[in-house]
């Protein structure tokens, strides 16, 4: 059961309020995934293709944990798979009534207030999460401020590496 509450807020505003989902309450609309941070090798071949929003063949498990973590990983996605990822999740909106998550690509407080807009209930994050862990707080506090995570996903072929997930463009 969701429970959306009438407000005046704006739509960026609105995504910094509580949302009540299944029993649970969020202290804001967004949520943290797939990022696996520190995480040194791909935990199953399925939540791999789930984490690059790829549509791999399916591998066994023992291939999984045998093979780099980056080999079902796609590189830089390309603007045209985006708007249409945006293009499907619209149509999803408007077809169902319930609490509906967007991921992908959100760096901005435009980009946020625009999917507030069209009806999101969540919005997920991951990748910009990887590069500034504080991005939430600072877009609460300045509604301009722009993540600089470009959506390379260096961060993901990083899981092969001794330090793990992270983003490899931001110095730590």
């Amino acid at each position: 059961m969701m429970s959306m509450t009438t407000s005046t807020a704006s739509p960026l505003d609105r995504a910094f309020e509580p949302f009540q989902l299944a029993g649970l309450t969020l202290r804001n609309r967004f949520i943290k995934t797939a990022t696996f941070e520190g995480r040194t090798a791909a935990p199953s071949a399925a939540s791999s293709r789930i984490a690059a929003g790829s549509r791999a063949p399916s591998r066994s498990r023992s291939a999984a944990r045998s093979a780099p973590a980056t080999a079902s990983m796609p590189t830089c996605p390309s603007a045209a798979r985006c708007v249409r990822t945006k293009y499907q999740a619209r149509q999803v909106r408007a077809a169902v009534d319930v609490p509906l998550a967007y991921l992908g690509g959100v760096t901005s407080g435009p980009d946020v207030e625009q999917l507030m807009r069209e009806g999101f209930d969540l919005v997920c994050v991951g990748r910009a999460l990887l590069h500034d862990p504080q991005w939430v707080r600072r877009l609460r506090d300045d509604p301009t401020h722009r993540n600089p995570c470009n959506r390379c996903n260096l961060c993901v072929a990083a899981m092969a590496t001794p330090q793990g997930t992270h983003c490899v463009l931001r110095a730590p």
